[in-house]
C-alpha cells in the first residue's frame, strides 16, 4: 500500500507514522511531506530511514492508496482538493472540511463501512466528538 503523510514532521504526523508501524499496516511505499523549513528531515519507519520532502502541488498529483493529512486547515484546504482531483483518497485530520456536506465525516468504528470504494476527501470529527460517539455506540 502506498501511503503519503502530509505534516509528517509534526507531532501528529510522527504519531501517524508510529501507528502505521505499531499496527503493522502493510506499507509498500511511504512518502513524507512537510513544509520547506522541515524538508530533508530524516524519519525512521520500520527500521528504514526516509527523508521528508517539501509539499508541492505536483507531489499531490502523484497516485497514493491513502494520503493522511495533519498539517492544519490552511494546508488541507489548498492541497487536499488537488490530491482528491488526482484520484487519491485523502484522510484529513484538520477542521477544514468538517462542515462540508459533500465530504463524509467519518469515525471508522461507527460509519467506516460507508467508505467502501470511496475516493476523495474524508474528514474526521474533533477528538472529543470521536470519544463521545464511540461511547454512545
Amino acid at each position: 500500500m502506498k501511503i503519503g503523510i502530509v505534516g509528517a514532521t509534526g507531532a501528529v504526523g510522527l504519531m501517524m507514522i508510529k501507528c502505521l508501524e505499531e499496527f503493522e499496516v502493510p506499507v509498500s511505499e511511504l512518502k513524507l511531506f512537510c513544509s520547506a523549513r522541515s524538508a530533508g528531515k530524516k524519519i525512521t519507519f520500520n527500521n528504514q530511514t526516509y527523508i521528508s520532502e517539501e509539499l508541492t502541488e505536483d507531489s499531490m498529483k502523484e497516485q497514493f492508496d491513502y494520503l493522511l493529512f495533519s498539517a492544519g486547515s490552511k494546508v488541507s484546504k489548498k492541497f487536499a482538493p488537488i490530491a482528491a482531483e488526482a484520484g487519491n483518497t485523502v484522510i484529513d485530520n484538520s477542521s477544514a472540511f468538517r462542515r462540508n456536506e459533500n465530504i463524509p465525516l467519518i469515525v471508522p468504528e461507527i460509519n467506516g463501512d460507508s467508505l467502501k470504494d470511496y475516493k476523495g476527501i474524508i474528514s474526521n470529527p474533533n477528538c472529543s466528538t470521536i470519544q463521545l460517539v464511540l461511547a454512545l455506540k
